[in-house]
C-alpha cells in the first residue's frame, strides 16, 4: 500500500500562534481520487515537545477533499517563534494502519496577521 499524495502540494506553512489555523487538501492514491471513505483526515502540529491534534473533516469522499482545522486554544500551546511540522493522514476507522499524505514545514510567530 502506497502512500497518499496531494494533488497540489503544500508550501510551509505560518501558524499564528493563538489563532485558528486549517488546512484543505485535495488528496490522491496512485494517481486516482483517495476514497475518504473508512478514513477520518488527521494533521498533527508538532513544536518540540508540543504535539496538538486536528480535527478533520471529509469534504468529498469519492473526490478525495478533507479539511483539518485547530482551535485558537490548541494553537496557543505552541511555542512563538519556532519551527515545527504538520503530518497529515488518513486514520482507518477499523482494521489498517494510517496511510500518510504528507508532512509540511510550519513557522510559529506570536504576531497577529491582519
Amino acid at each position: 500500500m502506497a502512500n497518499l499524495t496531494l494533488v497540489t502540494p503544500i508550501p510551509p506553512q505560518v501558524i499564528c500562534k493563538g489563532e485558528v489555523f486549517a488546512i484543505s487538501m485535495h488528496v490522491h492514491d496512485d494517481g486516482a481520487n483517495f476514497n475518504w471513505t473508512n478514513f477520518t483526515p488527521v494533521g498533527k502540529i508538532t513544536v518540540g515537545t508540543v504535539t496538538i491534534t486536528g480535527t478533520g473533516t471529509v469534504v468529498s469522499a469519492g473526490g478525495g477533499t478533507a479539511t483539518v482545522s485547530w482551535t485558537a486554544a490548541q494553537t496557543l500551546t505552541l511555542d512563538a517563534n519556532a519551527w515545527g511540522t504538520i503530518v497529515l493522514y488518513a486514520d482507518p476507522t477499523s482494521g489498517s494502519e494510517n496511510r500518510h499524505i504528507a508532512t509540511i514545514f510550519a513557522r510559529i510567530t506570536a504576531e497577529a496577521i491582519p
